[in-house]
């Protein structure tokens, strides 16, 4: 297949890598030539610009919608890349969930009515009208990003100690994302998580004994413990129709491994 990734961040490239690892096609459209070196080098054509008339056989839009004034109109306009019979895929985010008492959230659960969630929800309605897919990321991770290094670099954060994080590997969840261009499941709808929440106090601790830092202690949360207590994320409805489940299972046997 000839692939347009059109916003080719750290996401972007893990997936561009797989998918080239597969015998694909990879173009990515990017909003500066600042990495295109790194992108040409593993065999991803890189562009700032495409053509109008120039369409691909699958789009990966991994852009964020804080590099765009026009979220759902770029969202709209990646669309016009695609093949009458092309394959989309849309990363989003599960911050659309309404949930922030702990509770249990799934692919059907309540939707969120704040200014970023509708940013996002506007830009996904383009790809289900196309009838495509959407996959909903929880926090990703890996070495040089994620909230494990924030808690090595600070000594207080203003944040509830008990919040829920759900997290997943940037690798996992490159695999994810590859998996549902692969399958083309029935459900268009799918959370990319590990399953396996952890509390911000949990993660700062074990963040301070794994990690490099000049911390005398792990890092405290001076938020009221009775606020934003976050979500429990289940995506084994994703997980049954892709077949999939991740090489960590959790941030912890990652930091621990």
């Amino acid at each position: 297949m000839d692939i347009l990734i059109y916003g080719c961040g750290t996401l972007g490239t893990n997936i561009a890598q797989i998918l080239l690892q597969q015998g694909h096609q990879i173009t990515a459209l990017t909003g500066t030539e600042k990495n295109h070196p790194r992108l040409k080098k593993i065999g991803i054509k890189a562009t700032t610009t495409i053509s109008l008339d120039q369409q691909f056989d699958g789009l990966i839009f991994s852009l964020p919608p804080s590099k765009v004034e026009d979220y759902s109109k770029t969202a709209k306009d990646a669309l016009t890349f695609l093949k009458p019979n092309g394959k989309a895929i849309m990363t989003s985010s599960t911050a659309v969930y309404a949930e922030q008492n702990g509770g249990r959230t799934t692919e059907e659960s309540p939707l969120a009515h704040s200014e970023r969630a509708h940013r996002l929800l506007n830009a996904e309605q383009h790809f289900y009208d196309a009838r495509q897919h959407v996959v909903r990321l929880s926090g990703l991770y890996n070495a040089e990003k994620g909230p494990q290094n924030v808690f090595v670099k600070n000594t207080k954060l203003d944040r509830n100690p008990d919040g829920l994080l759900n997290l997943i590997h940037y690798d996992d969840a490159a695999t994810f994302v590859v998996q549902v261009l692969k399958k083309q499941p029935d459900l268009k709808t799918l959370i990319a998580t590990d399953g396996s929440p952890i509390t911000r106090e949990s993660l700062a601790q074990i963040a301070f004994a794994t990690l490099e830092n000049d911390l005398q202690e792990p890092c405290k949360f001076n938020g009221k413990k009775n606020t934003g207590a976050g979500r429990i994320l289940d995506n084994s409805l994703s997980r049954s129709h892709l077949d999939w489940s991740p090489t960590w299972t959790s941030i912890t046997e990652w930091l621990l491994g």
